[in-house]
Parts: C-alpha cells; sequence; structure tokens
C-alpha cells in the first residue's frame, strides 16, 4: 500500500508563543545594543550635557529595557518602540547644541574675565553657586542676561552694606525667576532643533529598522520583503524632504517590525516541525537524508526523505504558509498505514504539531512493485497556499 496526502500543520498554541516570545526578545536586545551604544557614544564624546534632560529619559528607557527583557519581552518590546525616535534623535540635537552652546560659552568666558573681581565677596560666592546648579548649558545661556541684571543688583546691595541674609533671599527669588523663564526658552529652542534634525533622525531609525530586517531576510525573503519594501517607502518620503508626524513614524515601524516577527515565527515554527517529522521518521525505523530547501518563485519548502532497509520510502514537505504534504510508498498491506498512523501520533502528541484539512492525493492499496513510481517524481504539487 502506498499514500499521499496534504494538510495544513500549526503549531502548538503555546509553543508557538514560546518562538514569537523568543523572537521579540532577540529582536529587542538588538536594538537595545544598538541604543547603549549611542548613548555610550555621546558620553564619551561629552555630548550629553547639551542635552541632559533627553539623555536621562532615553537613559532610564534603556534600563527599562534591559530589565525586563527576559521576564517581559512585550513590555521590553514596546518601551523600545517608546524611545527609539528619542534616542535616534540624540546625536544631531546634541550636536547643533554643542556648537551653539560652545560660541555662547566662549562670549561668556570673556565677560567672566572682565568681571571677575567682583565676584570674591560672600554676595558674589552665592549668586555664582546659583549659576553653577544650572546644569544644563542651553538654560544657563538663556539666563545669561537675567544673571548679569542680578549680578549689577547686587553689586549694588554690597555697596549699601545691605545684610548677607536679606540679599542671599532676594537673590534666590530673583534667580529662581530668572531660570524659570530660561528652562522655558530652553524647551522652546530644543522644540525647533528637534523639528530642524527631525529628518536626519528618522533616517536614522529607518537605516537601524532596515539592517535588522536585512539580517533576518533569508529566513523568509518573500515576507521580508515586503517588510523593507515597507521601510524603503518612509526613507523615500523623508528623502523627498517630507519628515513624518512622530505618531505616523512609529505606526509604520511597528506595522513593519509585526510584520518581520511573524516572518521569523513562521520560518522557526516550520523548522521545529521539520525537526519533528525527522525524529518521527528516526524513531520509526527510517533513514533519514540531509532535508533540502527548495526556493523558486512559486515554492518555498523543506523536503524531508526517509527509507528503511526493507525498502519503504516516506517523503515529507513542509511550506512557509502552513503546507504539510507526506508520501509513504513501496510498502506491503496495512504497514503503510501502521507507520502514517504512529508518526503523526508522535507529530501531535510529543511535538505538538497540528495536522487539519487532511486532503488525499494519491493511494494504493496494493503492494508496490518496482516498476511502480518512485519518491521525487517530479510531479508539481499543490500545498495548502500554493
Amino acid at each position: 500500500m502506498s499514500n499521499e496526502s496534504h494538510w495544513i500543520y500549526r503549531m502548538e498554541a503555546g509553543r508557538r508563543r514560546r518562538e514569537y516570545l523568543g523572537r521579540i526578545q532577540e529582536n529587542t536586545s538588538r536594538f537595545l545594543a544598538k541604543y547603549q551604544a549611542i548613548l555610550e557614544r555621546l558620553a564619551r564624546e561629552n555630548l550629553e550635557q547639551y542635552v541632559p534632560e533627553e539623555f536621562e529619559r532615553a537613559r532610564i528607557g534603556a534600563e527599562f529595557i534591559a530589565a525586563n527583557l527576559e521576564t517581559n519581552p512585550e513590555a521590553a518590546r514596546d518601551a523600545s518602540m517608546g524611545i527609539q525616535q528619542l534616542i535616534s534623535g540624540l546625536p544631531a540635537l546634541a550636536r547643533v547644541a554643542q556648537a551653539e552652546v560652545e560660541e555662547k560659552e566662549r562670549e561668556r568666558a570673556c565677560r567672566e574675565m572682565q568681571e571677575r573681581e567682583k565676584v570674591r565677596s560672600e554676595f558674589g560666592a552665592f549668586l555664582n553657586e546659583l549659576v553653577l546648579s544650572l546644569k544644563d548649558p542651553a538654560i544657563r545661556d538663556f539666563a545669561l542676561e537675567g544673571i548679569r541684571r542680578i549680578q549689577a543688583e547686587w553689586a549694588d546691595r554690597a555697596r549699601n552694606h545691605e545684610s548677607l541674609e536679606a540679599a542671599k533671599e532676594a537673590i534666590s527669588g530673583d534667580f529662581g525667576r530668572v531660570k524659570a523663564e530660561a528652562e522655558a526658552k530652553a524647551r522652546e529652542w530644543k522644540s525647533r532643533k528637534e523639528e530642524e534634525t527631525r529628518a536626519e533622525a528618522q533616517k536614522a531609525l529607518l537605516d537601524m529598522h532596515r539592517e535588522e530586517a536585512e539580517k533576518d531576510a533569508g529566513q523568509n525573503p518573500e515576507a521580508f520583503g515586503r517588510v523593507l519594501a515597507e521601510i524603503e517607502s518612509m526613507r523615500e518620503r523623508i528623502r523627498d524632504g517630507a519628515p513624518i508626524a512622530p505618531e505616523t513614524l512609529r505606526a509604520g515601524i511597528e506595522a513593519a517590525s509585526a510584520m518581520a516577527d511573524e516572518a521569523v515565527v513562521d520560518e522557526r515554527c516550520r523548522r521545529e516541525t521539520v525537526r519533528a517529522a525527522i525524529e518521527s521518521l528516526r524513531i520509526s525505523g527510517f533513514e533519514v537524508d540531509t532535508p533540502r530547501r527548495i526556493k523558486d518563485e512559486k515554492h518555498d519548502e523543506v523536503v524531508v526523505l526517509g527509507r528503511k532497509p526493507a525498502g519503504q520510502h516516506a517523503e515529507f514537505k513542509v511550506d512557509l504558509k502552513g503546507g504539510f504534504a507526506y508520501r509513504f510508498d513501496r510498502y506491503e498491506g496495512a504497514k503503510c498505514k501502521k507507520d502514517i498512523g504512529a508518526i503523526l501520533l508522535m507529530l501531535d502528541e510529543i511535538y505538538g504539531v497540528k495536522l487539519s484539512d487532511e486532503r488525499v492525493i494519491w493511494q494504493n492499496p496494493d503492494r508496490i512493485s518496482i516498476s511502480e513510481r518512485p519518491l521525487d517524481s517530479g510531479k508539481e504539487e499543490k500545498t495548502h497556499g500554493n
């Protein structure tokens, strides 16, 4: 007896879920490494001082991703999506801030040399402490004019011998108002600079996603072709001078990432199914050839061939779209059904491969003679999805 049937396969829900979480963890880990490299480079080049608030938000976000990567990869993935635009924009923003701040610092240093003699008193030392509390150089620069006003007023108070405590209280109040105004101006200035550097930052982010997609493309070329096309479409919009709204960019990246994750999980489930077929055949007494992947415009399937010493043949074909075909050949009597039943049971109960929608393509109840058609005859077969 011989039998050839086609099925639809799927991995047991729990196993597919584990494959999915493994993919999420692996991909998020790769992006985390990129984020950490950007932050480390900014710190190494002393650029983080020019964007301290943004750098700290990015650092905290990266720490959250690292802390949840093993235990809650989906939360880590969502956090990654939440900070990636911020992180990809930091280098450009920091360089712009550095250039402007350093120019203002040079101007300020020149003025400070002229006024250094004025800050030797206790009043001047107290004011200097307040100025040094402004860690963000952008805020410090926007506060400079107000600080000079306070310095001028302080000089008059010093000449009038005003009490130290009263002067400190007055200086603190004035400084607080100057600081609040400077912080508002700095936020507005950074917002403008973020807008100016948005296209560069978005291109850098999409380049990261394209690089990762290209690494995985060999696992599922058809699906990753669509992923890369989506990324390239967004890059073309930016090249044409049209930066994408942050929420639109995030939605596009999330959609492309979901496609990539699904493609990788499909291939990993296929590999598990192929492994299950090989192991089931070996347990049933077959010698199994090295599996072959056949990939062309119509097919992307893995073929597994097994042979028993007595001459019985078995062939499995597993494609990326859920198609699972087998053919058992060169059997006598009920032995064919016995092997098929045992192998299908192992696939289900041991390896979690669920088969459904059987279509019997060909069946011969008689003994197969040497003249009967052999396996791998070149006959084109229709599998699920083809």
